[in-house]
């Protein structure tokens, strides 16, 4: 949120980034604490330390509800829109996420609502580069996605026979940096190019995908963002 901000010249509101950060966090680890029979099978690690620390994460699932009910009522209306949209799909998750194309699609489109919708609805500017950041943001995050189905073996097949989708998800994160240089939206640029570095190394099949993916396939993504907010 604040790396895009910074690219589309909005100067992101603290409640914001509180709202942003623990709407994220409640819808994730709803769904985490709600889908541990199903995850036990896809993500064994991090389901074995969300059931380790269940009672703690229900809390933190609380606290992150009170933190996120107490930003949006200090934001505009518009926010409130926005946050409707997201949480609908985060809701929506559970029950769609073993379709590998449909999540990609619709959890892409999720990100860009609080990414760039958020920043956007929060100050009421009319952004500029917003198709650029967009775009560059979108693909960065499908190309995650893409990534993310083949690490929690959503799609049914194991990493070593999905090479064609090893390859789109770096497909994806090329096409980001490309759209990145072409558009002019180069203090994004940090995002995509980690992403991928980060989604190529999958290919390598590494002894423990599933740590690869949450640590450097998603960390990527944090560690991109913080650099191109260093760098504004």
């Amino acid at each position: 949120m604040y790396a895009t901000s910074a690219t589309l010249g909005i100067s992101l509101p603290i409640e914001a980034a509180a709202l942003g950060f623990s709407g994220t966090l409640l819808v994730y680890g709803v769904d985490r604490l709600r889908d541990l029979e199903r995850d036990r099978q896809t993500t064994p690690a991090r389901t074995a330390f969300v059931g380790q620390h269940r009672p703690s994460l229900v809390v933190l699932c609380g606290l992150a509800g009170a933190v996120s009910a107490f930003a949006a009522l200090r934001l505009p209306p518009p926010v409130w829109a926005v946050c409707a949209l997201a949480g609908v799909l985060g809701l929506l998750h559970r029950r769609l996420k073993h379709i590998p194309i449909l999540k990609t699609a619709y959890v892409t489109f999720a990100w860009l609502v609080v990414c760039i919708g958020l920043p956007v609805a929060s100050t009421g500017a009319a952004p500029r580069d917003a198709a650029a950041a967009t775009v560059v943001i979108g693909l960065a995050i499908a190309g995650n996605l893409i990534a993310s189905n083949l690490r929690d073996r959503e799609s049914g097949a194991a990493l070593v026979s999905s090479r064609a989708s090893v390859l789109t998800a770096t497909a994806a994160c090329a096409a980001a940096v490309l759209a990145a240089l072409a558009m002019g939206s180069t203090r994004l640029l940090p995002i995509p190019l980690l992403e991928l570095f980060a989604v190529a190394g999958l290919a390598a099949r590494p002894g423990d995908p599933e740590r690869y993916g949450l640590v450097v396939v998603d960390g990527a993504l944090l560690l991109g963002a913080t650099i191109a907010v260093i760098a504004a």
